[in-house]
């Protein structure tokens, strides 16, 4: 089973997990300790979980993905199965899913075009 069936260059972009932590934190308005820590209550593991399900969508290695959110190394595809399966049933969820996605893609694209008018500017 691959972790994204659909177009994967899409959301093919260098970040890093603690990127993927810091807006998904400001999605959904909880520090990042919450999310890095250890509580059990849906408000901080469905955002934990995204966060991880997003990494692993993009290919980062389990074990960055653990490390940087403080899980063991079989959360993450864990994870993503269970952020997949809820989108499919949970409109709600699989919009959250999509802005977040949008959130780091369109970040990506700021620091592509500021470091591109920096290098035209130097020539």
């Amino acid at each position: 089973m691959t972790a994204y069936s659909g177009n994967p260059q899409k959301y093919m972009h260098k970040f890093t997990p603690k990127t993927a932590l810091k807006v998904v934190s400001k999605y959904y308005n909880i520090s990042e300790k919450l999310i890095f820590g250890s509580c059990r209550k849906a408000e901080i593991v469905v955002p934990r979980h995204m966060g991880m399900a997003i990494c692993y969508e993009n290919m980062i290695s389990p074990g960055k993905i653990a490390k940087a959110f403080n899980v063991d190394h079989t959360m993450p595809s864990w994870a993503w199965w269970k952020i997949e399966s809820r989108c499919r049933t949970n409109a709600r969820m699989h919009g959250d899913r999509e802005k977040i996605r949008k959130l780091l893609t369109d970040g990506r694209k700021k620091v592509i075009q500021a470091n591109a008018s920096s290098v035209l500017s130097n020539t």
